[in-house]
């Protein structure tokens, strides 16, 4: 984070799920996805800008989330962002733009705690990703997630519970952004029905040793499962990647959404594993593993969370951004 002058910005990490399962309640908050995924860097690039519009690598982007958070909240200040991944192909980056929406209306109450606004972005951006139907565990994964973590309780930070399970090998991501894209309100929408049971099978999986070889199988799993991985495509990666994973340099692979996800040893030719996948998509992106996460959970008391939770309650009924610190 670097903070403390007009030119504020905030750094937030990607996210991958491997698999998951929805969990709709009456509450935008306790809503969420139970299910594991990866905490990525490099971060995406977050800074809030004076104009109400949302540039993504520069380009213009005429998102739901920033109107939901105005007529939400009555306050909305663009964003520029920063990302090595294209919006909208299952990394994560609606998640870290509903961050620095939310991160924008903390910055106007809690001018003082950087601690408070970091936490109190993180729950009006579940709650603008949840509205949006572009994400349910990205925004609480991406602040209290690192190396494997796995959403035992679904919603926001202050509902929500990530447990993290560090990585012992030495590995890292590569994606291939696929030529067929799939948005998320889409997936949810075709999906739906078959979410909850797989996840479960999946989850059986990786409770098995809660490490990067369950998770790859349990991811592998859910993606041929839910329709991801097509058998023909399947079969094509599974005869490029076969030398490589004989040679333990790649440990496995899985689809999510519009994401090609391998899993390779950091000493591992990864251009030669790009070049040999590059008839499946756009381009390689080289991704490496968080160690360790933005918010530590464990300083989420519950005196904190009643604060941010009431703080937010009076602002949604009333519309008025009042600095509580100052």
């Amino acid at each position: 984070m670097h903070t403390g002058s007009l030119e504020e910005f905030i750094e937030i990490p990607l996210h991958i799920s491997g698999f998951w399962g929805p969990v709709y309640t009456e509450d935008v908050l306790s809503t969420g996805s139970l299910g594991a995924g990866l905490v990525l860097k490099p971060m995406t690039f977050i800074k809030a800008i004076n104009e109400e519009k949302i540039y993504i690598n520069s380009t213009p982007f005429d998102l739901e989330h920033l109107k939901i958070v105005k007529e939400r909240y009555g306050y909305a200040r663009g964003l520029y962002v920063k990302t090595s991944v294209p919006l909208g192909v299952g990394a994560g980056v609606s998640g870290n733009i509903s961050i620095g929406l939310g991160y924008n209306l903390a910055s106007k109450i809690y001018t003082k705690d950087l601690f408070k606004r970091i936490v109190f972005a993180g729950i009006i951006g579940h709650e603008i990703e949840v509205i949006a139907r572009t994400g349910l565990g990205d925004v609480i994964a991406e602040l209290s997630g690192a190396g494997i973590e796995e959403r035992v309780r679904n919603g926001s930070l202050c509902k929500g519970v990530i447990i993290n399970h560090h990585i012992k090998e030495d590995v890292k991501v590569l994606l291939i952004v696929l030529r067929e894209r799939i948005y998320t309100p889409e997936m949810l929408k075709l999906y739906s029905d078959k979410f909850y049971s797989l996840h479960e099978r999946a989850y059986r999986i990786f409770s098995r040793s809660y490490d990067i070889d369950s998770f790859i199988e349990a991811s592998y799993y859910f993606s041929k499962e839910i329709g991801f991985l097509r058998k023909d495509v399947d079969e094509k990666i599974s005869s490029i990647l076969a030398d490589y994973q004989r040679k333990g340099d790649v440990l496995g692979y899985f689809i999510k959404k519009s994401l090609l996800i391998i899993i390779y040893r950091s000493d591992a030719d990864v251009k030669s594993i790009c070049d040999n996948m590059r008839f499946l998509g756009e381009k390689c992106i080289f991704l490496e593993i968080m160690d360790r996460p933005i918010i530590d959970s464990k300083a989420l008391d519950e005196k904190l969370c009643e604060t941010l939770l009431r703080d937010r309650d009076e602002i949604l009924k009333k519309k008025i951004i009042l600095q509580t610190d100052i």
